[in-house]
């Protein structure tokens, strides 16, 4: 990603994340949802049972994405929720 940088410790990321968060929680993967925009959201879509990228994520995030909603400025975050949870 040329406009970003991200400063971690070897091995974090939110996939990583998440998954610690699944497990302490006494969850599975594919009972969760998540929504990225970026490519550092990747590792993290692809572990989910439901993924959603944003309307704005360049293709290679869409591609990984299970669904794609609108845009940040469109409310797609809230969109997704809607949809997904509610």
């Amino acid at each position: 990603i040329s406009t970003m940088l991200e400063v971690l410790p070897l091995g974090a990321s939110k996939g990583a994340g998440v998954e610690i968060l699944l497990r302490e929680l006494g969850f599975e993967p594919s009972q969760a949802l998540a929504i990225g925009d970026a490519e550092n959201d990747i590792e993290m879509l692809s572990l989910v049972g439901t993924s959603v990228a944003m309307g704005n994520a360049p293709p290679n995030v869409k591609e990984v994405a299970a669904h794609v909603t609108a845009t940040n400025s469109e409310d797609g975050a809230a969109q997704a929720l809607e949809r997904f949870c509610f």
